[in-house]
C-alpha cells in the first residue's frame, strides 16, 4: 500500500512542479509548438511536394513522437543528474521504499505529465494550420508498447547519470541520433529495431493504411518485433542501471547515511 500512496504522492508532487512555475510550464510548451511552426514553415517553403496527400498529418504525428521520445529521455536524466548535484541522491538511497521503485514512479509519473502536455501541443499545432488527426484507439496501444523501449534508453541514461554527474550533451546527441534514425526505412536499416519508436512510427502508419483492427494488429511481423524489441530494450536497461547504481555505491560516489 505505501508503494501505491508513494506513487500518488509522486504525481501530485510533479503536477504541483508545474501548477507552482506556470511561467515556465507555459513557455515549454509554447517552445515545442514554435518549433513545429518553424518545422512547417520551412517544409512548407523548400520541400512543398513533401505535404501532397498525408504529408501535414504525417509531419505532426512524427513530431508529435518525437517529442515523447525527446521528452522522456531528457526528464529521467534530469532528475537523477539534479538530485545528485544538490546531495539529496544519498538520501533516496536509504528510504524504505527503494531507489529503483522511486525512479520508477517518476517515469510513470513524468510519461503522465508529459502526455497531458502533449494533448495541449497537440491542438495548439492542429489549430495552428488546419490540419486535424483522426484519432485512433490502436495508436494508444503502439504508443504504450514503444514506450517500453524509450524507459529502458531513460533507465540506461539515468545510469550513467548517477557516475557522470552531467550528461547533457550525451542525452542530446542521443535524442537527434533516435530521431534521425526514425525516419529511415525499416528496409534500409534494420538496426532500428533497437531504437525507440522506430517500429512504433512504421506502425502507425501501417495502422492508417491497413485499418487493422487490435488482432490483426497484434499479429503483424512489425508489431510482434517492435514489442520483443522493447522488452528487451527494457530488461537491458533495467540490468544497466542496476549496474551503475551497484558501481555508484561501490566507488563512494553514492554514500549510505
Amino acid at each position: 500500500m505505501r508503494y501505491v500512496r508513494f506513487f500518488i504522492f509522486s504525481f501530485y508532487k510533479e503536477l504541483l512542479n508545474k501548477i507552482r512555475y506556470p511561467i515556465n510550464t507555459v513557455f515549454g510548451i509554447i517552445g515545442w509548438w514554435v518549433i513545429f511552426l518553424l518545422l512547417f514553415l520551412g517544409i512548407n517553403i523548400f520541400g512543398p511536394s513533401l505535404f501532397e496527400g498525408d504529408g501535414q498529418v504525417n509531419l505532426i504525428k512524427g513530431y508529435i513522437l518525437w517529442f515523447m521520445v525527446m521528452a522522456n529521455l531528457q526528464e529521467i536524466s534530469d532528475f537523477i543528474s539534479e538530485e545528485t548535484k544538490i546531495g539529496t541522491i544519498s538520501f533516496l538511497f536509504v528510504q524504505p521504499i527503494g531507489f529503483s521503485w522511486i525512479v520508477f514512479a517518476k517515469i510513470i509519473n513524468k510519461f503522465i505529465i508529459i502526455s497531458l502536455e502533449l494533448v495541449i501541443i497537440l491542438f495548439a499545432i492542429m489549430l495552428s494550420i488546419d490540419k486535424y488527426v483522426v484519432f485512433n484507439k490502436l495508436y494508444v496501444v503502439v504508443v504504450l508498447v514503444s514506450m517500453l523501449s524509450i524507459w529502458g534508453w531513460a533507465l540506461i541514461l539515468g545510469g550513467i547519470s548517477l557516475l557522470i554527474q552531467k550528461i547533457d550533451s550525451i542525452v542530446s546527441i542521443i535524442s537527434i541520433t533516435f530521431s534521425l534514425i526514425a525516419v529511415i526505412p525499416k528496409e534500409k536499416f534494420y538496426l532500428k529495431i533497437i531504437f525507440p519508436f522506430s517500429y512504433g512510427m512504421d506502425l502507425i502508419y501501417s495502422i492508417d493504411a491497413n485499418m487493422y483492427s487490435i488482432m490483426q494488429l497484434i499479429r503483424t511481423r512489425e508489431f510482434i518485433m517492435g514489442t520483443v524489441s522493447s522488452l528487451a530494450i527494457l530488461l537491458f536497461g533495467l540490468f544497466v542501471f542496476s549496474l551503475c547504481k551497484k558501481t555508484a555505491i561501490r566507488k563512494g560516489i553514492i554514500g549510505y547515511y
